[in-house]
C-alpha cells in the first residue's frame, strides 16, 4: 500500500491560498513549475511563482528563461548562494537536473538551521512582494481613472 495519504479536501486550481498548512509547513523548499517554459524575452508569472515568497520559503522555478532576471530586477532574493544558478542553463533538461541535484544536496543539510539562518532574507522577499504589489495597484488605479 502507498504511504501517501490523500488530503480530505483539495480545492481544484487553488490560486488564492498557500494550500493545506499541514503540507506547506513541513517543507523547506518550494519547487515551482511555471505555466510557460520559453526562451523569448516575454516572461510570464503566475500566482505559483509568488506563493513561496508569500509563504516565506526558498524556491526554485522551472519557467521562462528570463524569470530569474525579472525577479532580480524587482528586488527578490533567489537564494543563489544556497540553490545555485542552474536556472541559467540553456535547456529544460539541464534545469531539471539542477533542481534534482539541489534537492539531493539539501538532504545532507540541517534544513531547520538553514531556514532560521535565511529568515531575514525570506522576510525581505515578502516585503518586496508587498512593495511590488502596491506599485502595481497604483499603476492599475491610474489606468482606471
Amino acid at each position: 500500500p502507498s504511504r501517501y495519504k490523500a488530503p480530505k479536501q483539495l480545492k481544484p486550481n487553488d490560486i488564492s491560498s498557500l494550500g493545506l498548512p499541514e503540507n506547506w509547513n513541513t517543507h523547506f523548499l518550494n519547487i515551482v513549475t511555471e505555466t510557460n517554459h520559453t526562451d523569448n524575452s516575454n516572461v510570464f508569472f503566475s500566482e505559483k511563482s509568488f506563493k513561496p515568497i508569500i509563504g516565506h520559503r526558498p524556491f526554485m522555478i522551472l519557467g521562462d528563461s528570463g524569470i530569474y532576471s525579472s525577479l532580480h530586477k524587482l528586488g527578490f532574493d533567489t537564494f543563489d548562494d544556497i540553490l545555485g544558478t542552474g536556472y541559467k542553463s540553456t535547456t529544460l533538461t539541464s534545469k531539471i537536473d539542477w533542481i534534482i541535484d539541489v534537492i539531493q544536496s539539501l538532504k545532507k543539510e540541517n534544513k531547520v538551521k538553514l531556514y532560521k539562518k535565511i529568515l531575514p532574507r525570506r522576510e525581505e522577499n515578502y516585503k518586496v512582494f508587498l512593495k511590488v504589489g502596491n506599485e502595481n495597484r497604483k499603476k492599475r488605479d491610474n489606468l482606471c481613472r
